[in-house]
């Protein structure tokens, strides 16, 4: 973990936490049994960026943790295709 995380107070379980949200989908979500927060938001911060290189196209996921309505911690997460696979929509003639 690094410096900067450190002080930020982004730790391994808030990462995991984050992680758990924004899987959940884009939404408001109100944490039970965590005292440090009240609310989670998760949020699309840039949408879905087609680029010419599959691998390069991207959405980035804001997730933001908050406490009486302070905003504590965010965490971004950039996501990206990692692979595809599918049943053939188009037949190639030769």
């Amino acid at each position: 973990m690094s410096n900067e995380q450190q002080l930020a107070g982004i730790t391994p379980y808030i990462l995991r936490l984050a992680s758990y949200y924004a899987c959940l989908g884009v939404g408001t979500y109100s944490p039970v049994g965590y005292a440090a927060f009240d609310k989670v938001v998760v949020s699309v911060k840039l949408p879905w960026v087609a680029k010419e290189a599959f691998s390069e196209s991207c959405l980035i996921l804001e997730v933001v943790f908050f406490n009486h309505d302070v905003q504590l911690r965010y965490v971004e997460f950039a996501l990206t295709p990692a692979g595809f696979a599918g049943l053939p929509i188009v037949k190639v003639v030769p």
